[in-house]
């Protein structure tokens, strides 16, 4: 985060078209590719901190061990769903570097206990900007403190987006969208609460070393900043929207069944199902990309009524 903070610091010197637009988040990208194709020029075509660290780390580790990069793998402990889909479905590179994930939620209980008993303090190499990279407003603080906007949420992210597409944001620099609340401390796969983790991720903020990214000599090497390159390698392409259907008959029967879901579901937004909303949810079931199962509360509604209903057979074979 640090490195890619002075290389957007950098860019934003320049007289390019504006604002530009974070491309951190992939949720928010894909949001762009479907319903505002016109702002895709506006995306910075710098990869990921994820994309970032996994290409730095493959080459040093090769580099230092001498084998072939090839033969590294690298995997990332995810926040939320939508990393998951950015490795095997890139957007602005022909191939992730990343080779697979692991949810937080899912590792977090098998590390805890030795955490617990070989805490220590740690001195980072990052500094407090770069650290702060995981709660919403830490980049725009690290690469455009003035004249920035942060958003978090899915759909408030969507309305500013219309904004900017309206020209009415016209003297804004630089927009950092976060797809959930709090940014990625507010992921659905992390373990703990949105506002405590933000809390834990300010004193840890606080701890870290003060110093600019952007200034080489105090907190990035100069060697970092040409020794690899963390442009994109693919062009971000208008993804159009969903069809339902051909015929409009059938697509419109398809659109009520959706409103008939959506009535059915949690409403919580929580992307735990891939979707990142409730909404996107119910028209992937439509389509029959997923079935309602994939929704974990749904899932444990329906455990419940089985468990039920196992109790109450039990109870009619004793009788």
């Amino acid at each position: 985060a640090d490195v890619l903070s002075a290389h957007i610091r950098s860019l934003l010197k320049k007289p390019l078209r504006k604002p530009y637009i974070s491309s951190a988040c992939p949720a928010i990208l894909r949001l762009i590719q479907v319903s505002f194709p016109a702002l895709l020029d506006n995306v910075i075509d710098f990869v990921s901190p994820m994309e970032a660290a996994a290409k730095i780390a493959k080459e040093e580790y090769a580099q230092k061990h001498s084998v072939d990069k090839a033969d590294v793998g690298v995997f990332f402990i995810t926040p939320c769903p939508a990393k998951m889909t950015a490795i095997r479905s890139p957007i602005g590179q022909q191939k992730s570097c990343v080779d697979g994930a692991i949810s937080m939620m899912e590792i977090y209980g098998l590390l805890r206990p030795y955490i617990s008993q070989n805490a220590e303090d740690v001195e980072a190499e990052a500094t407090s900007y770069g650290i702060g990279w995981a709660a919403s407003n830490g980049e725009a603080k690290a690469v455009c403190p003035d004249n920035s906007l942060v958003v978090d949420g899915i759909e408030n992210c969507s309305r500013v987006l219309e904004e900017i597409e309206n020209n009415k944001l016209s003297d804004l620099v630089f927009f950092e969208g976060n797809a959930c609340t709090g940014g990625c401390v507010g992921g659905p796969l992390t373990f703990e609460n949105n506002y405590v983790a933000k809390n834990a991720i300010r004193k840890l903020v606080d701890n870290a070393r003060q110093q600019r990214p952007e200034r080489p000599a105090q907190s990035v090497p100069a060697s970092m900043m040409t020794k690899y390159p963390l442009y994109m390698d693919a062009p971000i392409l208008p993804n159009s929207a969903i069809q339902l259907d051909s015929d409009i008959t059938v697509a419109l029967d398809k659109m009520e069944r959706i409103n008939q879901i959506l009535q059915d579901l949690p409403g919580y937004d929580c992307g735990s199902c891939g979707s990142p909303t409730c909404r996107t949810f119910a028209e992937d079931i439509v389509c029959g990309y997923c079935n309602e199962m994939f929704c974990i509360h749904k899932l444990k509604d329906r455990l419940k009524v089985m468990a039920q209903q196992m109790v109450e057979l039990a109870q009619m074979k004793r009788e």
